[in-house]
């Protein structure tokens, strides 16, 4: 129960270190990194009125969250380092779905894939979960309101200056990819 009630801790810390402008450049929370999405043809940027967009926060971002929320909730030590051994150590990726239906949102709709300097380090197909339902913040065209759905993949891997991050997500049902990187500056 420990377990669950801190990944949802740490989930929740991460999303609140994210902008609101998912419509816009990539956001991450630490600017030592740089997200750029690849123009590959197939991406799905509206083309059934959806968009996919990711945040990065890294390691040393994570412990630093950690840090305040130990000062805040007067951690003992035993608790400190059980929630400060739990982040992983290349830090975390949210995934971000924005669709038209609650179908398209579904992350079990989609396969991730994550590769380190091109090499395929995890593959795999998203699980169903709670969608976050339309809200007015969220419509951006004509289509009408969007259904918004968020994955977060922990990098148990240390991510080196010299290492490039690429992360595929695949839409299973419209049959088009987006592809994003992540490296230092």
């Amino acid at each position: 129960m420990n377990k669950f009630l801190l990944l949802i801790a740490l989930a929740l810390i991460g999303c609140s270190q994210m902008k609101a402008d998912f419509m816009g450049n990539q956001n991450n929370s630490d600017e030592n990194f740089v997200i750029q999405q690849v123009p590959n043809g197939k991406s799905n940027f509206w083309a059934e009125g959806g968009e996919v967009k990711i945040t990065y926060t890294s390691y040393s971002e994570l412990i630093d969250q950690a840090n305040r929320e130990i000062s805040n909730k007067m951690l003992n030590e035993k608790e400190a380092a059980k929630l400060t051994s739990s982040i992983p150590k290349g830090g975390k990726i949210f995934i971000h779905i924005f669709r038209l239906t609650i179908e398209r949102a579904s992350m079990n709709s989609f396969t991730f894939l994550l590769k380190k300097n091109g090499n395929e380090i995890l593959r795999y197909n998203g699980k169903n979960n709670i969608h976050n339902v339309p809200r007015a913040p969220y419509q951006t065209n004509s289509k009408g309101n969007t259904w918004s759905n968020t994955e977060i993949i922990d990098l148990d891997f240390e991510f080196n200056k010299q290492d490039t991050i690429e992360l595929f997500v695949m839409d299973n049902i419209d049959q088009l990819r987006d592809e994003f990187t992540i490296k230092h500056k």
